[in-house]
């Protein structure tokens, strides 16, 4: 059976984050839980920020293109904090983006191509850690910014490195899955 989560496509936008290691390393090792993409420990290695998911296999790469087209990417963005998801699962650590047009902008776009309107209101973030349950509330932003001056400058940013297409057929199964 396939993971739902991973049998839809995806466009993303990958970004390098210069800050982040200060936040990784004040996470105590044994909060982590497993990270249920890749099953690795705790923290996720390629940073990025969802423009888009839900793509169904009818999708093709060439809508998506046309779609990129009419906007200036990649675009800048600011962070406003950290703040935690919670399932049953995990606690999930992000970093909260700043409000911005753009991105808004693209995934209302991106979005007309999907079968069904999504069942969530679209929050950029960016996905830091998978923790314990319970143990992700003394990580987010207030608790965080005691300790390090990371997250509380009202300029920090991210530098997008590239966009990133993962499309799927019926199965789930890659068709697309690169850099554009």
């Amino acid at each position: 059976m396939k993971n739902k989560i991973t049998n839809k496509g995806v466009l993303i936008l990958e970004v390098q984050l210069s800050d982040i290691p200060e936040v990784v390393d004040s996470i105590n090792k044994n909060h982590l839980s497993i990270v249920p993409f890749d099953g690795t420990l705790g923290f996720v290695k390629d940073h990025h920020v969802t423009l888009c998911y839900g793509f169904e296999s009818e999708v093709s790469e060439g809508k998506i293109l046309e779609i990129l087209e009419k906007f200036s990417l990649p675009p800048k963005f600011y962070f406003s904090g950290l703040e935690l998801f919670e399932n049953e699962e995990h606690d999930i650590l992000v970093c909260r983006l700043k409000p911005d047009e753009t991105l808004q902008a693209l995934n209302k776009e991106l979005s007309k191509l999907l079968k069904k309107e999504p069942t969530y209101e679209y929050n950029p973030h960016l996905t830091l850690a998978y923790l314990k349950k319970g143990k992700g509330k003394r990580y987010t932003y207030s608790n965080v910014g005691k300790r390090t001056n990371t997250f509380t400058k009202n300029n920090l940013s991210a530098s997008p490195l590239f966009l990133k297409l993962r499309l799927v057929d019926e199965n789930g199964n890659a068709k697309v899955n690169k850099r554009i």
